[in-house]
């Protein structure tokens, strides 16, 4: 849940934060239907985030807050997921976003599943990034 707090939270305060790096984040998260095949996950999203189309969970949706942020404003994201991951199909979807806005981010889409042995192999791409953001905001 660390990628998606990131996220969240970055793009809602963009004056405070001008990166946020995200490894595999659940950035469907709010979007989440109730299942009984998942039934403790669905029980933890409705805790934090309400029913299904509550205003908790729509101002907490990455999508809904990509899609206000603006270039100019928005924190530089590095969001990363492997090819194998069953979040691979929402996090391309919020990297389509992030590109249609113009929002600045890098996007890396890593061979292999959702474990350590992939995300240590993206850590020394996260960190180039946040080297160059952080370039960019003192020029």
């Amino acid at each position: 849940m660390g990628g998606f707090a990131a996220i969240v939270v970055a793009l809602k305060h963009p004056d405070l934060y001008g990166f946020a790096g995200a490894l595999s984040p659940p950035v469907d998260f709010p979007r989440r239907a109730f299942t009984l095949r998942r039934i403790s996950q669905s029980l933890g999203i409705r805790r934090i985030f309400g029913p299904e189309g509550s205003a908790t969970r729509f101002a907490n949706d990455p999508f809904v807050l990509a899609r206000k942020a603006t270039p100019d404003s928005a924190p530089f994201l590095f969001v990363a997921v492997g090819d194998q991951e069953s979040l691979r199909e929402p996090v391309e979807r919020f990297n389509a976003i992030l590109g249609s806005r113009r929002i600045p981010h890098v996007f890396l889409l890593g061979s292999g599943g959702h474990n350590w042995q992939r995300w240590n192999g993206d850590l020394p791409l996260l960190r180039e990034s946040l080297e160059r953001a952080m370039n960019a905001a003192q020029n």
